[in-house]
């Protein structure tokens, strides 16, 4: 019988500033008048960008959060800019 090899999902994303949060309820505002049934972001719902969506082996947490911490250590500042909104 194979062994059970248990996998984490695992999302690692930024979180914007504060100048970012507004942009993204306010076009969030204008994107609900136009399709409201779409996604409204909410305090369970923050503007947020993914960079990384997937499941790990549990065992190699330890593994992925220390590759992760050197790359974010790395980052002292990013300036981003939206062109295009995706749904």
């Amino acid at each position: 019988m194979p062994e059970p090899n248990p996998a984490t999902a695992i999302d690692i994303l930024l979180d914007p500033d504060a100048t970012m949060i507004q942009h993204a309820k306010t076009a969030n505002t204008r994107l609900l008048k136009v399709f409201p049934k779409g996604f409204a972001l909410d305090a369970s719902h923050a503007p947020h960008i993914t960079t990384l969506m997937r499941y790990v082996r549990t065992r190699d947490l330890d593994k992925v959060f220390a590759a992760a911490s050197k790359i974010f250590a790395g980052l002292t500042s990013m300036k981003l800019k939206a062109f295009k909104y995706y749904f």
